[in-house]
């Protein structure tokens, strides 16, 4: 392990450490090795997640310490999203649908993105959601079109549906996921089509917790600058070695962080300092 890699899962670990000792108890240790272990291969293939503040990794440990998901890269539950200095928590529409049947709320899910030469049927009848979804024998499935996700529920009917490109382009403007819509697409649509389908479901602390996560990291549909927050753009800002660079930084900041207030005048300030260095 590198030493950039080893010094950023040492400090991350010293932000959690309090964390996974109230979460997991005699455990804790043992489950934070663990993850650490995780995390450090996630980072390892990765260039970009090393650039990121072992404080922003910490905050993604601890929320999916609450959630008590791991970052095994097998399992496709979590995701860190690099986003300048700054990383994200993204919970994969597999974390979701483990989460949700963990607590009871669901038996299974079926979930897929649906692509132009796909064959997808769907119709919303009284007794339920029906469909019949084929991918092509030979030949390529071109673009995505749009998402399904169907939940099994406990009681032995289903709940979700279809979701088209319109529909899941609504929640792509409103994210704070930037370049991941691109590099991920599939996996964004199906969990977004994950989080869709949630609607309707009777609500408890599960999907309050998923909520929870989600709007602390990117779906946002109201924003509030912290004062760690902005700590982390205004250092990422004053390592910037000219104007331009800090013109690149703010032109890829989150547009609910580049339009705050107090980040316009943080920009402001620095780049006068910088122009009149």
């Amino acid at each position: 392990m590198s030493n950039i890699i080893q010094s950023l899962v040492t400090q991350a670990e010293r932000e959690v450490s309090q964390t996974f000792k109230d979460q997991f108890g005699e455990q804790a240790a043992a489950k934070l090795r663990t993850e650490l272990s995780f995390i450090a291969q996630v980072v390892a293939s990765n260039t970009k997640l090393q650039q990121c503040t072992p404080t922003s990794i910490g905050n993604c440990i601890k929320s999916a310490a609450a959630l008590d998901l791991s970052f095994d890269p097998s399992l496709n539950h979590l995701y860190l999203v690099p986003y300048g200095t700054v990383c994200q928590l993204m919970v994969g529409y597999k974390g979701q649908i483990y989460y949700l049947a963990k607590a009871g709320v669901i038996v299974r899910a079926v979930v897929n993105v649906v692509c132009e030469n796909d064959k997808f049927r769907y119709l919303d009848t009284e007794d339920g959601p029906e469909w019949d979804f084929r991918k092509p024998i030979e030949g390529p499935r071109g673009n995505i079109k749009g998402a399904f996700c169907f939940y099994e529920l406990p009681n032995g009917g289903y709940h979700g549906g279809y979701f088209t490109l319109a529909e899941i382009g609504l929640r792509e403007k409103k994210s704070r996921g930037g370049n991941i819509w691109r590099e991920w697409r599939a996996e964004m649509f199906m969990k977004t089509a994950a989080r869709m389908a949630q609607k309707g479901l009777p609500y408890g602390p599960a999907i309050a917790s998923l909520d929870q996560v989600d709007n602390s990291h990117f779906d946002l549909d109201q924003f509030d600058m912290t004062d760690e927050r902005l700590s982390e753009i205004e250092a990422a800002a004053n390592l910037c070695e000219d104007v331009k660079a800090l013109g690149m930084l703010y032109r890829n900041l989150p547009k609910y962080e580049k339009n705050h207030y107090a980040t316009v005048k943080l920009f402001e300030t620095i780049k006068e300092a910088k122009e009149w260095a």
